[in-house]
């Protein structure tokens, strides 16, 4: 008896969070705007603004025929950042930008490189995550010449670098850890109860360092302006935690190596410490 009622709530708190946007964003919301964001009649459309009105009294009045923000309106979490990775999440989806984002801007994602897993992969290692076992796995790496090698791994986590999947895991046959792009598994040819129980010690984070970065120093000032800002730098300085492993992809997709600059890159590493 309790499910109508929970769909119920769950509509609410989405249309809340969307008219929130809506208002935020575009500074007026019309019934019309909820009826094409959320597919519902005129009368449900009528309904979610009488119901955001209650819940946030003093937030919303009428302006004609829609409604804009009131005196008291006032959402801080929604932010420049969190709009524009809702409207990426919703290009790439195919979803209506105007929900999740509140606004439906003209916008596009001029290549999007979306590299294909296989499902019976990613399942596989969700499940050895889930239950703390290793995989047999076959994969490719990138070196020159390299070949579908087979070894066993203990997943650890999953981690999101440079638009790809990667799993991070401790290989038994070299006995280190390794990041294995998801899509470059052929296959899982099978699994077994893992031998250190990393998931279960929770001891498989690696040590943090410490960064200290600073724009490029070839940059204009008004570049390094633009730097500081875009990082949310504080004195022309961030300093960023990281792992061994996380630092390699850093430098090579953020930092500047001796020779490199702007454009291609516009961070440097002052220094490095450890915790």
């Amino acid at each position: 008896m309790r499910a109508p009622r929970a769909s119920s709530e769950i509509l609410d708190a989405v249309a809340d969070a969307y008219i929130a946007k809506r208002l935020y964003w575009h500074g007026r919301i019309t019934r019309q705007d909820v009826m094409d964001a959320l597919s519902v009649a005129s009368s449900k459309a009528t309904n979610l603004l009488a119901g955001f009105r209650s819940r946030h009294p003093g937030e919303l009045r009428e302006v004609g025929k829609g409604y804009a923000p009131d005196t008291t309106f006032s959402h801080p979490a929604i932010a420049g950042d969190f709009f524009l990775d809702d409207l990426l999440d919703a290009l790439r989806k195919e979803k209506n930008p105007a929900l999740l984002a509140g606004e439906r801007p003209p916008a596009r994602i001029p290549h999007a490189f979306r590299r294909q897993v296989k499902t019976d992969v990613l399942k596989a290692t969700l499940l050895a995550l889930a239950e703390c076992r290793s995989l047999v796995i076959v994969y490719v790496g990138m070196r020159e010449g390299a070949t579908a090698d087979t070894r066993t791994v203990e997943p650890v986590e999953l981690v999101y670098v440079n638009e790809r999947w990667h799993m991070r895991a401790f290989c038994y046959r070299s006995e280190g850890w390794r990041h294995f792009v998801l899509s470059r598994i052929l296959r899982i040819e099978g699994s077994e109860p893992a031998r250190y129980k990393w998931l279960e010690t929770k001891n498989y984070h690696e040590p943090l360092k410490i960064l200290r970065l600073r724009p490029h120093p070839a940059l204009t000032s008004d570049q390094r302006m633009v730097v500081e800002f875009e990082y949310r730098m504080e004195n022309g300085v961030l300093e960023v935690a990281m792992s061994e492993d996380d630092l390699f992809y850093f430098r090579e997709h953020y930092v500047a190596k001796p020779g490199e600059g702007p454009p291609q890159k516009v961070l440097v590493i002052e220094d490095i410490s450890g915790t």
